[in-house]
């Protein structure tokens, strides 16, 4: 919420004050508020469904983008999405070109982004805003190569737990004519704390155990009964089928991943 003074008034009004000069505003974090947490597992990319009879080690690069949100940019997409005017009808958050928070942008603003940015190095212990372990990243995309084992007749699929860092504070106008004050929270992800990778694995359901045998190169079972075998056997080839993940029709167990040496 921003206030000139005891007044409040629109984010687009206080964030021209804190947008003119990287020094212009001085943000504050409040420690109470301030903390490292993760997310609850989410699935990355595909299941991998292993149709041999042995077990497969498949080596492969999972790549994952964590976004970050701020409640300045979301003030500034409300009132623009509205069509609100605001006491200056050329501040209605309209003018902003690029309203999104990047890795160098907070709602399309660079200045304010390494305010925000200061603040939280000043919040970690690092009030010199030297060289830190614990960057304010907007965004963030990794990339990991990993080789978990597939066991016959098994399904598996990798999981992250995403780390993120919530901050809490205010920024302050530095004016001595102005009395600029702009509430502000973060969400993003933590540049100090790795994120968790996990293999689920588990049985296959019954759709498949159907999809390997549509990828059998064989037509028949070499008894001639007619029938398709489920497993495949060396010579078919080693290698694992993708399909979309069905985590649910069965139990399933989950493993940290390392990542793999090159």
């Amino acid at each position: 919420m921003p206030f000139n003074g005891v007044d409040e008034i629109s984010m687009a009004t206080a964030g021209n004050t804190c947008k003119a000069s990287p020094s212009a505003c001085r943000f504050t974090a409040a420690p109470r508020y301030t903390y490292q947490y993760f997310l609850a597992n989410r699935i990355l990319g595909e299941a991998y469904l292993n149709c041999t009879r042995n077990q497969i080690t498949d080596r492969r690069t999972v790549t994952w983008t964590e976004e970050g949100f701020d409640s300045i940019s979301q003030e500034l997409n409300r009132v623009k999405n509205a069509h609100s005017v605001d006491q200056n009808a050329a501040n209605t958050g309209a003018d902003e070109p690029n309203m999104q928070t990047t890795s160098v942008n907070l709602g399309g603003n660079p200045n304010m982004f390494q305010q925000a940015a200061a603040g939280f190095q000043r919040n970690e212990g690092n009030p010199n805003l030297g060289n830190t372990t614990n960057p304010f990243l907007g965004a963030r995309t990794t990339a990991k190569v990993v080789d978990p084992p597939v066991q016959p007749g098994e399904a598996s699929w990798i999981e992250v737990q995403a780390s993120r860092e919530n901050v809490e504070g205010l920024f302050r106008s530095t004016a001595a004519n102005t009395a600029i004050t702009i509430e502000a929270s973060f969400d993003f992800p933590s540049g100090k704390v790795p994120d968790r990778l996990y293999e689920r694995s588990g049985p296959l359901t019954q759709d498949e155990k159907k999809h390997c045998l549509t990828e059998r190169p064989l037509k028949v079972t070499p008894d001639n009964g007619g029938t398709r075998a489920l497993m495949r056997s060396g010579d078919a080839g080693d290698h694992l089928v993708r399909t979309p993940v069905s985590p649910s029709g069965r139990e399933t167990k989950t493993v940290p991943v390392t990542t793999a040496k090159p």
